[in-house]
């Protein structure tokens, strides 16, 4: 879905996956989950572009759980927050609070790690 002239929303991607224009470059801000990844390769490939950049706001599954795919099919440059990257590195596992759900979603939600990610700090 076209928000504005540089910038992009991936329908279906369950996230809100953004896609901003910039210059010659591409920006995608977050990665979907593990099973939309697929839908975000496909916009991408349809569009003839790929992203230059991924930028990643937090380690819940539903903004990451796509990211392995996204690296594997156009490697681009990954940027998150310093707390954010063990967990996306695969050194760290998400932590689920003490609530059922959480623990369901937690054993649910095991993420491929990327092991080539930048802190997004002063960007």
């Amino acid at each position: 879905m076209k928000i504005s002239e540089k910038v992009e929303m991936i329908d279906g991607s369950m996230a809100n996956c953004y896609v901003i224009h910039q210059d010659d470059k591409i920006l995608l801000i977050d990665a979907g989950t593990k099973s939309t990844g697929r839908k975000i390769v496909n916009y991408f490939r349809q569009s003839g572009n790929k992203p230059d950049t991924v930028l990643i706001t937090h380690y819940h599954p539903d903004h990451i759980g796509g990211l392995r795919m996204i690296y594997d099919e156009f490697k681009p440059q990954i940027y998150a927050p310093r707390v954010e990257i063990p967990v996306l590195t695969g050194k760290e596992k998400i932590e689920p609070t003490k609530s059922f759900l959480s623990k369901m979603v937690a054993g649910m939600s095991r993420i491929d790690p990327v092991e080539d990610v930048k802190e997004s700090e002063g960007l």
